[in-house]
């Protein structure tokens, strides 16, 4: 289900790391610090991540199932929670800084269980230099199955949401 470079579209490549299975979230703590934890209940995941040749934008696809769907729920409620309490989040490991994080309207994706949908402003990268990319993270719920679609574009918003949309149904489509 998770994407490959072509499936992104037309100059796309592998990014490196391409594909883990080792699947890890961030979950913003009381401060909105994010800090780094397995997904609960799960039974199997995997990430791929794509790039565009000249670098200004970043992919990635990721695809978790959970033992039940009770757990796949709350996955996507911890998601949606984040997002309406943390405007700004910081990396706990390092010294990346979002700002104007907040919720966004999914766009009219059918056959999920649940949608939730964010977006932001990197503002500091790994090593707290100033950056200028805005992402876009949607997330789907198919009974015990989340996907997840992000795209990250340097200097602007762009096309984001539109290729997370279409990224989401992709996956979707494959399950």
């Amino acid at each position: 289900m998770a994407l490959t470079p072509a499936d992104w579209g037309s100059g796309y490549v592998r990014s490196d790391p391409y594909e883990t299975d080792q699947v890890v979230q961030s979950v913003a703590d009381d401060s909105c610090t994010l800090v780094v934890q397995p997904p609960a209940n799960e039974l199997a995941a995997l990430e791929r991540n794509a790039q565009k040749s000249d670098r200004t934008v970043a992919d990635t696809s990721t695809v978790v199932v959970h033992r039940d769907t009770g757990s796949a729920t709350a996955d996507i409620a911890r998601f949606r929670s984040d997002t309406r309490r943390c405007r700004t989040e910081y990396d706990a490991a390092t010294k990346q800084k979002w700002e104007d994080v907040h919720a966004v309207d999914v766009p009219a994706l059918k056959g999920f269980d649940e949608l939730s949908g964010e977006e932001g402003h990197q503002v500091a990268d790994k090593a707290g230099q100033k950056v200028d990319i805005y992402y876009t993270q949607l997330t789907g719920r198919k009974g015990q199955v989340v996907v997840q679609a992000t795209v990250a574009r340097s200097g602007g918003r762009g096309q984001n949401r539109e290729e997370a949309a279409n990224a989401l149904s992709l996956m979707l489509g494959r399950l």
